[in-house]
């Protein structure tokens, strides 16, 4: 049943050429995860499906890709693949410090030692 809605998602997307803002090589990438998978459902091999999942995974992670990946699951309303990258950003974070996270993240933090002192005291205030 997902399957079918994800081909309907993609359908949808070729047939109204919907201005998404992701770039070719991520569209591509979608493309080839959603074919791989039909097939691989098609053959009910569940150990092919895990290997596929870790292969995919290490090979977009060595390019970049899962942020793009991620962001045009969840636009294009690809629910494996958004649980997919879902789960690879939770386990990039999990057990990780705020300096950590905001380190995989490339997060700045804009916030002055001034601020950070009156935001303290601003939670102070309202016990």
């Amino acid at each position: 049943m997902a399957s079918a809605m994800e081909a309907k998602s993609l359908e949808f997307y070729a047939e109204f050429r919907l201005k998404i803002e992701h770039p070719n090589h991520i569209l591509g990438q979608v493309l080839s995860f959603l074919e791989k998978i039909r097939e691989i459902k098609e053959t009910g091999n569940d150990e092919e499906l895990k290997e596929f999942y870790s292969d995919f995974l290490s090979q977009n992670q060595k390019q970049g890709c899962l942020y793009g990946l991620l962001d045009a699951a969840y636009d294009l309303r690809i629910k494996s693949l958004w649980e997919l990258m879902s789960k690879v950003v939770a386990d990039m974070v999990t057990g990780k410090t705020n300096k950590e996270i905001s380190k995989i993240f490339k997060l700045e933090n804009d916030i002055t030692p001034e601020e950070m002192g009156h935001r303290r005291n601003e939670v102070w205030e309202f016990k």
